[in-house]
């Protein structure tokens, strides 16, 4: 309707029939005088009574009171005039508004809204007019455009938010004041529709405008527009205001003015008719959040909003949106931001050059495909044997994206510009970025949470639990009588640690009865069962069969215990710390799966005592050492309990005759789930290693309950510290617990004379203790003794027979029964006598065992290098080359600088980097290459494999020369773009520079050289220490020889009755027992002279520094190695 024009348009609808109270079609009815003008009133009532839609024309007409609406018959349709109407550009903005700047009528939706600056958005369901945000934005993004000129660029823009207008201003580029095409260039731009800068599509374009509507449209949906420009050039300053949507205007006013504040300032009042709530607290809100969205994406603009600056940035910006953690990527003209959707749906906030694209476009999709490929990627790295996948839609669900890039030349779908269909480069994220992105953010964890949810649910359809009377399948079940009946919730399931500890506990069954008693072996340590698929449970048998004997259902919450086939489960163990970890392995797998069960008591310890003397029982080697020290006069016999297999039948009726002492409830308080992540979980490396840190407590075990914080974990803290001392070495001696056992038996029996391989472990079992096994020790025997490159440097025993090759990486030893070995002759050189004397006996079961370390001449960690995973370490140290470390050595003996050493592998012809890369070697020949070297680690089986399966590979030839190389001759069915990928000839190793110290703590290093170092000053101490006690013992020695000599001259003098007087009786009793052929004079001129030659010994020790001492010991060492005469394999 346009009351000026005096043409008045309205929309009524009719029905077929003539009569006034059935319309329904459209009458378009043009009003032409003034005195038609109350007609508009009764159309408009029309219009609300029959809530009217489009039909068709008709002849409206008045007569006398009554208003006749006629319906023109075909002929006289076909005669009108015209059906169509064409109107101005202007107006066809105002009808038809949702073309150019979105809807004004008010849509209820969720929107961010900024209540105030300084707070985070808010996400709220309120109502609110698209066009009335799209035509502040347009005033807006005017602004900012001027920010990316080169000359004058914006600095400064300025926004006023008031009850009656809205102000934006900026100190940009001037717009020229001057005329062209008849007006000045400020009206054509601001008030001129499709007036425009970029028409020229060969331009770059990097601005918001496009067509030339823009303000034009602020302008036109405004009962009052005012434009200022400032041109600094010219010296002019230009005014205009347009009223009543830019249809009236009194024209510029352009007057001189010498400066001012800014170049460009736009004032417009949005018209109620259309935006009638435009300055309410929902529209000022949204009005807030749009200038924090510019303000994030012009860093180099400073906003000012009702004089307050907005000071903010990328990172901070999307903090307004969400608590979670987020990170941000930074490229040229693309910042991207990741965060965890706090929505558990798809949430995303973008903008191309300043615009906000609300339904996102091109860039998002682009840039979302690309993180949700990599994150595949990663979940299936971390869930190898997970049969569960993730889409892509599933991980878009838990992400939420923020994008902020400048496109040239941008392309929308419609003038809202909401969505950019422009097709663009997005930058390349690495796979390592997005890792530590979800890592840090909790979108990993949630995607594995939901991916563990999902696995469950599949998993429980495979082992489902029930309460039924008869389990089968399950023969080393001895069932409790009453499992599986109406008292299920009275019986107990005793889990032991191997059948032959069910033994003791089926003995003891004899005392309890097997009425509400069960007994299930457990075979070894059970899985741990966090982090780990769904298939990888159901192909466990163990936890399937545990599920069936419970009767347990996963994913259940449990009140109660009385539909489950046993009401307690008593775990018994033996007490030490592989039993530690096994009560450990099933407290967390009942509390991964049913949290709600251990705060019922679910579970239950059996202790056994580790230690008996007579009636006293102790039940860990701590209680034991401290009685010992308060009772060092008892001298009754100690009898150590190795295993619960140790106790009698006897004792194992003693024990279930009084199970208030032996069995204690394994109580969870609310910090239990956390101890055990932090033991179990593999999320929990980190802190697992400041745990791995303290001391190792007494525990009392005769509380009558135990705590998860106060028991449970000093065991596994024990039995985490004890794996550090079974897989990683020791800086000085570069052996583990089983090798340094090994070298002890070795120095005891194999010394000249060879030994079977599978003997030399019994022996070593028998004389050091070792309670894990002898095949363990026949693997640790032949790793010791293995040449081929790869394997060691300098092996200190002999492989006298099959120890393994390159073709399985020593995998293809023979059998422990079949191969010898001894020391090999350079052991001792290594290892040297005069050491041993030095060394701290360890002290197992009341037996003397091997030293606490040894103290080679060399640092062997770095002679032959280490590898080896325990509970939150690793290690996996390269060796170097040994005359390099000798002549270092020397170097240090000298005090001058060391030269900086280089990973070296013995007979390995590869390349190695210091960050421990190893590649092989090939050779291109036409289709043909020929492989000389492969990746360190790899063997020939392997790689076999691996030409078999290969795509590109026609066939291969093994043209291997010996035992000790490689050789493969492949054919090619296509060249190969990058070879060293795609023959699978890089490796990498994984550099861990990680040791023990003398203490048995952890110990790093950044280099080898730095374990040099650190290695050469302990092996000094010891050459001091060495010089001291061999002093000392040839001051007792010729002490000795002296007292000897005085006894054997008084014996002849007198030998009825010597004169013993003055000789110590440690020496007099060990006199008296030398044999009469001793008594002569010549044995005193023997000791005189043996006492004369330690002396000048002494006295040339004496004049030796330690530095010569160790001199003297490498040129011994070194001629035995690299002597003309090679030494035998």
């Amino acid at each position: 309707m346009n009351i000026g024009s005096r043409i008045f348009r309205i929309i009524v609808v009719t029905h077929t029939s003539e009569h006034i109270k059935t319309f329904n079609f459209l009458v378009l009815v043009h009003f032409v005088s003034k005195k038609e003008f109350h007609n508009l009133f009764f159309c408009y009532f029309l219009i609300s009574i029959y809530n009217l839609q489009i039909g068709e024309i008709f002849k409206f007409k008045e007569k006398k009171k009554d208003i006749y609406i006629s319906r023109k018959s075909k002929r006289q349709d076909d005669q009108m005039e015209r059906k169509y109407t064409n109107v101005s550009h202007h107006n066809h903005v105002l009808l038809r508004p949702d073309s150019y700047v979105g809807s004004v009528k008010p849509r209820t939706e969720e929107r961010w809204l900024c209540k105030k600056m300084s707070s985070s958005f808010e996400l709220v369901s309120c109502k609110s007019r698209p066009a009335c945000q799209k035509l502040f934005d347009e005033i807006l993004l005017n602004a900012c455009d001027n920010s990316r000129i080169p000359n004058n660029p914006t600095k400064k823009i300025r926004i006023v938010l008031t009850k009656e207008s809205i102000q934006v201003e900026n100190d940009g580029q001037c717009i020229p004041i001057k005329k062209q095409d008849g007006m000045y260039i400020p009206e054509m731009v601001f008030f001129k529709l499709l007036t425009s800068e970029h028409y020229d599509d060969k331009k770059e374009r990097i601005s918001a405008g496009l067509n030339g509507y823009g303000s034009k449209l602020t302008a036109i949906f405004s009962t009052k527009v005012s434009v200022d420009c400032f041109d600094p050039g010219r010296k002019l300053f230009f005014h205009q205001e347009y009223r009543k949507n830019m249809k009236e205007t009194d024209g510029p006013i352009v007057k001189k003015k010498k400066s001012n504040k800014y170049t460009v300032r736009y004032t417009y009042t949005p018209d109620t008719q259309y935006f009638p709530k435009w300055n309410n607290k929902t529209s000022m809100a949204l009005y807030r959040r749009r200038v924090a969205d510019v303000a994030a994406c012009f860093p180099k603009v400073k906003f000012y909003l009702n004089e307050e600056e907005v000071k903010t940035s990328f990172k901070k910006y999307i903090g307004k949106y969400t608590t979670n953690k987020s990170t941000t990527f930074e490229f040229p003209n693309w910042t991207i931001g990741l965060a965890l959707s706090s929505t558990e749906a798809f949430q995303q906030i973008s903008f191309v050059n300043g615009i906000r694209t609300s339904k996102g476009g091109t860039h998002i999709d682009a840039m979302l495909n690309q993180i949700t490929s990599h994150i595949q990627t990663i979940l299936r790295k971390r869930h190898k044997k997970s049969t569960t996948k993730l889409s892509k839609k599933n991980i878009m669900q838990r992400l939420f994206l923020f994008i902020n890039c400048t496109v040239r030349n941008p392309h929308f779908g419609s003038q809202t510009k909401e969505e950019m269909t422009t097709e663009v480069d997005t930058p390349t994220l690495s796979l390592k970025a997005v890792e530590k992105a979800i890592k840090t953010s909790g979108i990993l964890t949630e995607l594995e949470v939901w991916l563990e949810s999902k696995e469950l649910n599949s998993l429980n359809k495979k082992m489902r639990g029930t309460q039924k009377k008869t389990i089968k399948g399950i023969p080393k079940l001895n069932d409790a009588q009453k499992a599986g009946t109406s008292e299920s919730k009275k019986c107990h399931l005793i889990l032991t640690e191997g059948d032959s500890a069910a033994s003791t506990a089926i003995a003891g069954l004899t005392v309890v009865g097997r009425k509400y008693y069960g007994v299930m072996p457990l075979k070894g340590k059970m899985l741990n069962v966090r982090g780990k698929s769904a298939s990888v449970l159901s192909k466990n048998k163990e936890i399937q069969d545990l599920i069936k004997i419970l009767g347990l259902q996963l994913g259940r919450t449990y009140t109660d215990t009385s539909s489950l086939r046993y009401g307690k489960i008593m775990v018994m163990a033996d007490q030490d710390v592989d039993g530690f970890h096994i009560s450990g392995l099933l407290l967390n797998f009942i509390e991964h799966f049913w949290p709600s069960l251990t705060r019922l008591g679910y579970i239950q310890r059996f202790i056994t005592p580790l230690i008996k003397i007579g009636n006293r029982e102790f039940f860990s080697i701590t209680a034991y050492e401290t009685w010992r020290e308060q009772n060092p006069s008892n001298h009754q016999k100690v009898k150590y309990y190795k295993g619960l297999g140790t106790s009698t039948n006897k004792e194992a009726k003693q024990y279930f005759t009084n199970l208030r002492k032996y069995v204690k409830e394994v109580y969870f308080d609310e910090f239990a789930s956390e101890n055990l992540q932090l033991v179990f979980d593999g999320n929990f490396a980190s802190q697992r290693k400041i745990w791995m840190n303290k001391e190792v407590q007494m525990i009392d075990y005769s509380v009558p309950r135990f705590t998860v914080k106060d028991i449970i974990m000093p065991e596994l803290l024990e039995y985490s510290k004890s794996t550090l001392y079974r897989a990683i070495p020791k800086l000085v001696d570069n052996l583990k617990q089983a090798q340094r056992k090994i070298l002890f038996a070795a120095f005891k029996k194999v010394r000249t004379k060879e030994m079977k391989v599978a003997q030399l472990a019994a022996y070593t079992a028998d004389v050091s203790e070792y309670t894990h096994g002898e095949t363990s020790l026949c693997q640790a025997i032949i790793k010791m003794a293995q040449d081929y490159p790869g394997s060691n440097a300098l092996p200190l025993l002999q492989p006298n027979g099959q120890f393994g090759s390159i073709l399985q990486n020593g995998g293809d030893a023979a059998s422990p029964r079949y191969i010898f070995t001894q020391l090999q002759p350079y052991t001792e050189n290594i290892f040297h006598p005069d050491d041993l004397s030095l060394l701290t006996t360890l002290i197992e079961e009341g037996t003397p065992v091997e030293p606490q370390f040894y103290v080679p001449i060399l640092p062997m960690l770095l002679v032959n290098g280490a590898s080896g995973i325990a509970t939150g370490w690793r290690t996996n140290i390269l060796p170097c080359n040994l005359k390099e470390i000798i002549s270092n050595l020397r170097r240090l003996l000298r005090k001058e600088p060391i030269k900086h050493m280089k990973p070296f592998v013995k007979g390995y012809k590869g390349t190695i980097s210091e960050e421990y890369l190893s590649s092989g070697l090939f050779e291109l020949k036409g289709n043909h290459v020929d492989i000389t070297q492969l990746p360190l680690g790899v063997s020939v089986l392997q790689y076999k494999t691996f030409l078999h399966g290969c795509s590109f590979v026609t066939k291969f030839d093994e043209l291997h020369p010996n035992e000790r190389e490689v050789h493969f001759r492949v054919t090619l069915s296509e060249v190969l773009a990058n070879p060293y990928k795609q023959l699978k000839l890089e490796r990498q190793l994984g550099k861990s520079l990680v040791t023990l110290d003398l203490n048995g703590n952890i110990q790093s290093f950044n280099s080898p050289d730095e374990i040099l170092i650190e290695f050469f000053k302990i092996r000094m101490d010891y050459y001091h220490r060495r010089k001291t006690y061999l002093l000392s013992a040839y001051e007792r020695q010729i002490k000795e020889l002296e007292w000897e000599a005085i006894f054997i001259q008084r014996v002849i003098t007198n030998p009825r009755q010597p004169n013993l007087e003055g000789i110590p009786q440690n020496h007099l009793d060990k006199f008296r027992k030398m044999s009469i052929s001793r008594l002569e004079t010549q044995n005193i001129n023997k000791c005189k002279e043996t006492i004369d030659q330690m002396k000048v010994t002494r006295a040339t020790l004496e004049q030796t520094t330690a530095e010569n001492l160790y001199e003297r010991d490498l040129n011994v060492l070194y001629e035995k190695l690299f002597s003309s005469k090679k030494r035998k394999r």
